[in-house]
């Protein structure tokens, strides 16, 4: 089933319009080794407070929280660290950019909202998809990930 919840939508409708001011990842760190894909992501746009974007627990879907992520030591199983991605390659572009829209991206596999896509001023785009329980940032989604969850995305602004 398909759901988004209100405040979410909320918080993604009410950055239209205002720029992309930090940028933070939530890595699982271990034995000095930073993993690929981040825990979750934070983002400060003009005026607003966090919104963070994050796997759901049902594995499928993308997950919205108001919460600001925070570091956690996993004793012999490592930690969570804050990163800042301001000058990473997929977010160097939108830093400092406005919002000028965002689409749900909609799995017709897994009947979920598996992520978002922000579409900023400079016509670059940024998208926060759920693939197998593990959260992916695309500048531009793979055409064969598109094909092969069968994804549709519906525009919210």
């Amino acid at each position: 089933m398909i759901v988004v919840s209100e405040a979410f939508k909320s918080w993604l409708i009410g950055c239209i319009g205002l720029r992309l001011l930090l940028v933070w990842g939530l890595f699982h760190v271990f034995e000095s080794k930073k993993n690929g894909n981040p825990q979750a992501v934070a983002l400060l746009f003009d005026g607003k407070d966090f919104g963070t974007l994050k796997c759901a627990p049902d594995g499928s879907s993308i997950a919205y929280s108001s919460d600001v992520v925070a570091e956690c030591d996993l004793g012999e199983f490592g930690a969570e660290k804050i990163f800042p991605l301001e000058s990473d390659e997929a977010f160097s572009s939108v830093v400092g950019e406005a919002l000028n829209s965002v689409s749900l991206i909609l799995s017709s596999v897994e009947d979920s909202v598996a992520g978002v896509l922000l579409r900023f001023g400079n016509s670059e785009c940024l998208s926060f998809i759920n693939l197998g329980d593990e959260l992916f940032v695309y500048k531009e989604i793979p055409s064969e990930i598109i094909k092969c969850e069968g994804l549709e995305f519906l525009k919210l602004s």
